[in-house]
């Protein structure tokens, strides 16, 4: 007799849905361990919310309850079918599914996960059709477990929200007046695409309203072309081969933060983020912050915290069925706007240091319609990228040009649309008298690439489109109005020019130095800017780094690449703003390389991925 056929009394829906919860506890809690053993043995992040360890339980809970309640209906229609045995059966199977690929990932064939998991699905149902000896241990423990998962839930929240009370209360009394730090980051922004920088779109009308009150720098060079190096360096002052920061490693606990210094001088600190890949907690950014918002507690989190909803979310078949590529790791801008005011506005006078992320820019890029209409001048047929129906990993010349500029279009809307609502949350703080006594900055941690150079996106080439981003500070009394720097500059001075700003003394605490000097004492030379990213990680050969580590300098002439594996590239950078002509290799280039070349390889390099680094 095959398992699922009525061999005894048939089961009440209580007991198969008390079943399916069981089940599902124990299977989430089953992948919690596994998750954090991973962290703990090889040392790296695990890309899911804090509170993963009642998150994922409960969404399996609800998932398998969902399909108990189909097998349920499905039986009432056919009475032969006995819902145990099939319950367990699919519960069973995903919940081996889940755990191979939590453990193996991409080393393990898709078929062979699905194999592996029918076959104990299989054995879970036999088990559960002859004796049902499973059943009373579930009836017993459910409601222990459920309870563990209540209390592990509201110890989780509470213990922060009394972890950001305590920390508020040990502040120090700020000095009177002390100005308020605002950084927006607004993340995936190149200067190129920006009406700021000369773009012949409106896309960046508030940062211009915001430029004539302050200072501009039109050659704001990233420290490095992805986000979390590049936001440690914003925090820290320190290179990216100074931190422990890898594609799989956070920021450990060696260096200051920006936040740690404000809030050793009386500042609340809030950091409110949206790219939920590489700014949230796990990736350590968010030390010294007493209140770090990352991940909410909505239906994205809870498909975010479990392996097979990770996994199915993004199918490809699914997205073309759904009609869009939106991410489970992305917040928008408007909510992140609404979590920082909340915050501000139960502040009662004390001065902040806030940090905003921004991630409606990065892809796939996905701007409201009437903001793609009003940039592109064309409607959006769909919220699908032919970059990621194509594969992120493309060659220029494996898209058509009318695919690069839909992509481009939809790029510069989604700015165009982010710089809306920054204007909506600097009305507001005006609204309430909080701007005037503000340091804003607003800036971005890399570019966007589009087939310039053979590639797309970020994180993997330092030409200019990756590495140069918007920057502007405004201050008023402490920053003059109108004012243009044109040097190249690093993000590397933003810890030590803040926080000169904030205390009007000197830095003492962060590597590099003060960007005042570019508007105070008429310094219009600089050092030569560094930027740099780490060997490519399951990227094909041809991404130039791929073949291992690229540095870069910029100084006010030329814009020099090291690559170990390819030969050296030197742009005229002034003349020659795209990069399309290399100097290296030329007489009047070939003078010039060693300048910048020696520099270079004395560096020292990166730190050994098998260096173990403390999570927060």
């Amino acid at each position: 007799m095959m398992p699922g056929t009525e061999t005894s009394p048939r089961p009440g829906a209580r007991q198969v849905l008390t079943l399916a919860v069981w089940l599902g506890i124990v299977g989430g809690l089953l992948e919690v361990a596994l998750v954090f053993y991973r962290r703990a043995a090889d040392g790296e992040f695990t890309g899911r919310p804090r509170d993963l360890l009642w998150l994922a339980p409960l969404t399996y809970a609800l998932l398998y309850l969902l399909w108990a309640g189909m097998v349920l209906l499905v039986s009432g229609k056919w009475r032969r079918l006995s819902p145990i045995p099939v319950v367990g059966f699919g519960c069973g199977g995903a919940i081996v599914a889940s755990l191979l690929t939590t453990h193996f990932g991409p080393r393990l064939h898709p078929a062979a996960v699905l194999l592996l998991g029918l076959g104990a699905g299989l054995q879970l149902a036999r088990m559960l059709g002859r004796n049902g000896g499973l059943l009373p241990l579930v009836r017993r423990t459910t409601p222990w477990l459920l309870l563990v998962l209540l209390l592990v839930a509201a110890g989780s929240v509470g213990r922060r929200a009394w972890q950001e009370r305590r920390a508020r209360a040990a502040l120090p009394a700020a000095t009177a007046g002390a100005p308020n730090v605002l950084l927006l980051v607004l993340d995936t922004v190149r200067a190129a695409s920006l009406s700021l920088y000369g773009h012949n779109r409106p896309t960046s009308p508030t940062m211009e309203r915001v430029g004539h009150e302050g200072v501009v720098f039109d050659q704001a060079l990233s420290t490095a072309p992805w986000t979390l190096p590049s936001h440690a360096s914003m925090f820290t002052g320190r290179w990216p081969h100074e931190q422990t920061t890898s594609w799989f490693r956070p920021l450990d606990k060696t260096d200051s933060t920006l936040a740690e210094a404000l809030a050793g001088r009386g500042y609340a600190t809030g950091g409110f983020v949206a790219n939920l890949l590489y700014t949230d907690y796990e990736k350590g950014l968010g030390r010294g912050f007493q209140r770090y918002t990352d991940f909410g507690f909505g239906l994205a989190t809870m498909l975010n915290s479990c392996t097979l909803t990770r996994r199915l979310a993004g199918a490809r078949s699914l997205r073309v069925l759904l009609g869009t590529d939106e991410m489970l790791t992305r917040k928008h801008g408007t909510d992140v706007n609404a979590e920082f005011l909340a915050w501000q506005a139960g502040l009662e006078g004390r001065p902040f240091f806030a940090f905003l992320n921004y991630f409606d820019a990065h892809d796939p890029y996905i701007p409201p319609p009437e903001w793609f209409r009003r940039i592109a001048g064309y409607e959006r047929r769909d919220e699908l990228s032919p970059l990621r129906r194509l594969g992120v990993l493309q060659r220029r010349d494996g898209m058509r040009p009318e695919e690069i500029l839909y992509e481009r279009d939809a790029y510069e809307a989604a700015i165009a649309w982010l710089d809306a609502m920054i204007g909506e949350l600097l009305t507001e703080l005006e609204r309430r008298g909080a701007l005037e006594n503000t340091i804003l900055v607003i800036t971005s941690d890399h570019g966007e690439e589009f087939g310039e150079h053979g590639v797309f996106l970020h994180g993997h080439t330092l030409y200019r489109d990756a590495i140069h981003v918007p920057l502007v500070i405004r201050a008023p009394g402490r920053v003059p109005a109108g004012v243009r720097v044109t040097p190249p500059v690093s993000l590397r001075d933003l810890p030590a020019t803040l926080l000169s700003l904030a205390t009007a003394r000197p830095n003492k605490t962060f590597p590099g130095g003060s960007l005042a000097r570019f508007w105070s004492g008429g310094l219009q030379q600089a050092e030569p800017v560094l930027s740099e990213v780490q060997q490519a990680v399951r990227m094909p050969e041809w991404y130039p780094a791929a073949g291992g580590m690229l540095r870069a300098l910029t100084d006010t002439s030329h814009h020099f690449i090291l690559n170990p594996k390819g030969p050296p590239q030197l742009f005229d950078w002034r003349a020659d703003p795209e990069e399309r002509v290399n100097l290296a290799g030329t007489p009047s280039g070939d003078s010039l390389v060693p300048r910048y070349e020696a520099p270079l390889r004395a560096l020292p390099p990166f730190p050994s991925p098998a260096r173990k680094v403390e999570f927060p």
